[in-house]
């Protein structure tokens, strides 16, 4: 397994007070590239992959090209008026390492295009945490959202994440068949009166919440971070790590403690076991992505 971190390239310059004069033409992008181009022939960091707007690269973490990476950020903001921010990560595994681990994050999409339940009147729980105020966003009844949106899907969630989790049948039935730990299911309502060809589709709620992560995780606070609920403005820097002794009472579906994400509503990852996993690719359940969770 190769754990790669991606840095974002940035321009420095006033973009606002640039627009207001160079509106969407070619003059703005193209300063950036020169500037950028220039960076990079003299760090020799290769050749980078780019869109018209923002341009990243990635290099092994611990590499010497990472550290050629990290070590110029100064110099780059200095000398060409380019900001690389250190920002995400991706791994690079073997299928024989991705078959044979024990824990994944579950990656899900979204069921509908920025698809938000509280638009077909879901109702929240006002849980703020004691500490910093942050509001906790779980349904406190009936979840009501598109169908006509979901339908023909197996599993995904709505915009506000893994405290809405939406399945089909046969996904649930494959879970209560083979009993599956750490979920509940409640009836996902479609939010009008009718809908032709109704069908079901349930909520899924995950009742196992994990340790937190091993310290040697690594994340980035963007804004605040509470020790109390774990939230917010926290973006994950590596892959999930946990001690192999948090994880032996882990249920098959678990959630994070922590809540990763900006603004006010962060989300927790979804941990699963090996049996989720081989279960669901035997069955061929669509709409999902795996990562593997490291054990400490």
């Amino acid at each position: 397994m190769i754990e790669f971190r991606n840095f974002f390239v940035y321009n420095m310059v006033d973009f606002r007070e640039f627009m207001k004069s160079h509106y969407k033409t070619d003059e703005y992008f193209e300063d950036f590239s020169n500037r950028l181009n220039k960076y990079n022939a003299e760090f020799g960091l290769g050749e980078l992959m780019s869109d018209t707007k923002l341009k990243y690269y990635s290099a092994p973490y611990n590499s010497e090209k990472y550290y050629k990476i990290k070590s110029s950020v100064k110099t780059a903001a200095e000398k060409y008026l380019i900001k690389v921010s250190e920002h995400t990560y991706s791994l690079k595994c073997t299928k024989k390492e991705i078959d044979s681990a024990l824990f994944y994050k579950m990656k899900l999409g979204i069921y509908g295009s920025e698809d938000h339940t509280e638009h077909y009147n879901t109702k929240y729980s006002d849980k703020y945490c004691s500490a910093c105020d942050t509001h906790q966003r779980i349904p406190t009844g009936e979840v009501f959202i598109n169908k006509c949106r979901f339908g023909g899907k197996d599993i995904s969630c709505s915009d506000n994440l893994n405290n809405e989790i939406l399945l089909s049948d046969k996904t649930k039935n494959l879970i209560e068949g083979n009993n599956l730990t750490g979920v509940e299911f409640y009836p996902a309502h479609h939010y009008g009166k009718r809908i032709k060809n109704d069908f079901p589709v349930w909520r899924m709620a995950v009742t196992s919440t994990l340790p937190p992560a091993d310290k040697s995780m690594d994340t980035e606070i963007i804004e605040g971070y509470c020790d109390v609920c774990k939230c917010h403005h926290i973006l994950p820097l590596s892959y999930m790590r946990y001690k192999d002794s948090d994880l032996q009472q882990a249920a098959d579906f678990n959630l994070s403690c922590e809540q990763f994400g900006v603004g006010w509503y962060g989300s927790p990852e979804l941990i699963v076991s090996r049996r989720v996993y081989n279960i669901f690719k035997e069955n061929n359940v669509k709409g999902l992505k795996y990562e593997i969770v490291g054990i400490i």
